[in-house]
């Protein structure tokens, strides 16, 4: 009996898993233009458009942001990657490879170059910028410094935005700091 209900949860695990797939393949087709965006990281959403982070870390123009439809995948707007925020160079470039936060009205996209910025939702202008490329006073007196920002995006809490910052690795530079943010 033990192993018909174990088999049988891993069989209704495999069809969930299955129909996700299913799922996922349909709407990746029903956006015949999708691959253009040529994204590697997560997007954003709300009830109307997917906001598209692009990578495109090996390249040499990394980076930009896209705006769709969620019901057709036609692009809304587009950004280009701002100017670096580091030195060019090994380590810099514009790619953006960690995943954005959405809320009402504001997209925030944090770059391999260390910046994060806050992007209006109808048109994907920069509205507010914040340079991590430095060293930082810690509340325990720890050294902190600002380098590639990768991987988890920001995170939104009770008022507050959360920022890790400083990769080293994927083409990153490093750093060792987690800054926090609030709104005045």
């Amino acid at each position: 009996m033990h192993i018909q209900l174990r088999h049988k949860k891993v069989v209704e695990g495999a069809i969930v898993l299955l129909a996700l797939l299913v799922l996922a393949l349909s709407v990746s087709f029903s956006w015949q233009s999708y691959s253009d965006y040529r994204t590697d990281t997560l997007a954003a959403k709300n009830s109307e458009l997917a906001y598209l982070p692009v990578s495109d870390i090996r390249t040499p123009t990394p980076g930009g942001l896209h705006a769709v439809t969620l019901a057709t995948g036609e692009r809304v707007w587009y950004q280009p990657p701002p100017p670096l925020k580091c030195q060019a160079g090994p380590g810099c470039n514009a790619a953006l490879i960690s995943a954005p936060t959405l809320v009402p009205g504001v997209l925030f996209s944090a770059s391999n170059d260390g910046a994060l910025r806050a992007h209006a939702t109808k048109d994907g202008s920069v509205i507010w910028e914040f340079d991590t490329n430095r060293e930082f006073k810690t509340l325990n007196g720890v050294r902190a410094n600002g380098g590639a920002i990768q991987g988890a995006g920001p995170a939104v809490a009770d008022g507050m935005l959360y920022l890790n910052s400083g990769y080293g690795d994927h083409l990153g530079r490093p750093g060792n700091v987690l800054l926090a943010f609030e709104v005045q």
